[in-house]
């Protein structure tokens, strides 16, 4: 009996590492794919797991083989515990160590996983900034830009660039463009004098803005440097403008349907018949700018600076977060639909409603 036990205890190992295996796989003790360095702390941890297994078999084994001549009947059943007790809290031990072990090899594995992707994301936007720029090059050298079906292709390719860079080298690219006078304005002679291309020599070129009329919806232009930026007609639909530099900039008929603007500088901006429904211009600066026939209903104004801002015929039902004071602050208000219905139908009325909220005094 005793050598029929021992027999197949000795066959046992095999079958408790395999059953070891799964039940630290079972409770995600240990991850499928692991380092080889990772597999070796398991091998120990199995070995030792297996080494008390067997221990506790063969006590076990003792108790039921009835071998009791040497003076272990007499052993009380807490006797027995604590005979145990020491092979078990040290494979207790041993496991919280090991799994420790194997969660920082797993965590510096993963970061550095992380490291070596933002590594090859911010080669290929550069790759694909330097391929840019270099096309552009050739296409300004080559006066291939005179040609209106050259503009279209490289507007929704500049689109499709911009959608792929980070921060940085979105600026840069835009600093490019305005350099060579792609985005609407042209920079005059050694003073660096910005100004409307129609206002410069521009070697007879028409005036050319890459950004005009692109549909950029959903894009992330956060701190996007966008001063004196031909954007009309752009469709910045659910756009990501937190913090953009606009001022000056032309968003005439812009689409900017629930924008997130927060913080964004428009000062002296043209928003002429520009949508900013549901757009967000919390603590956005518009002052000065030109809101004609603007049409933001539900917009949040909260703390947007609004002084002589010209909103003639502007639509501001339901925006929220302004009040009369901020809007007695602009330059007009006339035909303008205030949020809370009410309508400046004349020059009167509005004279009527900036000496009663104060503005400008």
């Amino acid at each position: 009996m005793l050598g029929l036990v021992w027999s197949a205890g000795l066959s046992a190992p095999s079958s408790i590492i395999r059953a070891t295996m799964r039940i630290l796989r079972i409770f995600s003790l240990v991850s499928p794919v692991e380092s080889v360095t990772s597999r070796l702390h398991l091998s120990r941890l199995v070995v030792i797991f297996t080494v008390v297994v067997l221990a506790m078999a063969g006590a076990v084994t003792l108790l039921i083989t009835g071998v009791w001549h040497s003076g272990f009947e007499t052993k009380s059943f807490w006797d027995w515990m604590q005979l145990l007790l020491i092979p078990v809290s040290l494979v207790i031990i041993a496991t919280f160590l090991q799994l420790t072990e194997n969660r920082t090899d797993r965590r510096i594995a993963e970061e550095r996983v992380q490291s070596d992707r933002e590594i090859a994301s911010d080669r290929a936007q550069q790759e694909t900034l330097d391929s840019y720029l270099d096309s552009m090059g050739t296409l300004i050298n080559s006066d291939g830009l005179n040609f209106p079906q050259t503009v279209q292709v490289m507007r929704a390719r500049t689109a499709t660039i911009i959608r792929s860079l980070g921060e940085q080298r979105r600026n840069a690219l835009f600093d490019f463009l305005r350099n060579a006078n792609l985005l609407g304005y042209a920079i005059m002679g050694d003073s660096r004098r910005i100004v409307p291309i129609s206002q410069s020599s521009n070697g007879g070129r028409s005036p050319i803005s890459l950004l005009r009329g692109a549909d950029l919806s959903e894009i992330d232009l956060t701190r996007a440097d966008l001063r004196l930026t031909d954007l009309t007609d752009t469709v910045l639909r659910g756009g990501l403008l937190t913090g953009a530099l606009l001022w000056q900039a032309n968003l005439t008929g812009a689409y900017l349907l629930e924008a997130e603007m927060t913080g964004a500088d428009l000062n002296e901006a043209n928003l002429t018949g520009a949508y900013l429904n549901g757009a967000n211009l919390t603590g956005a600066n518009l002052r000065a700018s030109n809101l004609t026939g603007i049409s933001m209903p539900t917009a949040i104004l909260d703390q947007t600076n609004l002084r002589d801002a010209n909103l003639t015929r502007s639509f501001l039902l339901g925006a929220t977060g302004t009040t009369n004071l901020q809007l007695a602050e602009s330059n007009t208000l006339v035909g303008a639909t205030l949020p809370d219905g009410t309508v400046i139908e004349n020059e009167e009325q509005w004279q009527a409603f900036k000496a009663k909220y104060g503005g400008g005094q």
